[in-house]
Parts: C-alpha cells; sequence; structure tokens
C-alpha cells in the first residue's frame, strides 16, 4: 500500500492514510475502540482510515466520537518513525508504503 498520510484534524497526536482498498462500511468491528494509545495502529473500516498514533488520539469524525478496530502496536525502537508522524501536523502529507513481511 502506498498512500499519502496526513495528519488528523480533530483526534490529538495521531497521523492517517486513506485507501480505498480498505474501505468497507459494512465490515464489523472487532474489540471496538474510541481512543488510540501512543504507538498504535488501528483501521477505521468505513472511512478506510488507518490510523498511526504517536501520542494521545482519539477517533473523531466533524459529528463526534468515532470508533475503530486496532491493528496492532509499534515494538522496538520507532521512536523515529513516531517523529515522522509528529511532523505531519506541522509540514504536511509524507509519503508512506506499508508491505507484508516476506519470510
Amino acid at each position: 500500500m502506498e498512500e499519502s498520510m496526513r495528519h488528523v484534524r480533530w483526534g490529538g497526536n495521531c497521523a492517517f492514510v486513506l485507501s480505498k482498498a480498505l474501505r468497507d462500511p459494512d465490515f464489523p468491528f472487532e474489540s471496538r475502540i474510541s481512543f488510540y494509545d501512543r504507538g498504535t495502529i488501528s483501521l477505521k473500516p468505513q472511512h478506510g482510515e488507518v490510523a498511526l498514533s504517536y501520542g494521545q488520539a482519539q477517533a473523531r469524525d466533524p459529528i463526534g466520537t468515532g470508533w475503530a478496530t486496532p491493528l496492532a502496536v509499534f515494538e522496538g525502537d520507532f521512536e523515529p518513525f513516531l517523529a515522522v508522524l509528529a511532523k505531519t501536523q506541522r509540514e504536511g502529507a509524507k509519503p508512506l508504503t506499508i508491505r507484508r513481511k516476506v519470510s
């Protein structure tokens, strides 16, 4: 997946990518959350939005609280990546590529 990563508007310390391939308005939420912890990756399937949190954040939209499904937690030394996420707030969109790990 290659998309532009942007900063959220209403939800706090978080960047996101939108992917039409992940959009599914009928997809049921699993382990539904509203708040994102630092270093988490979550999915809002109704929009095809993947949220990448670099601090405290919340799934929000123009009408209020939103919901997401948690997908993963960053491991290892992810501080440099979180710094790039934070830069999207002041510097604007950044390219992001997500690939499946091949063994």
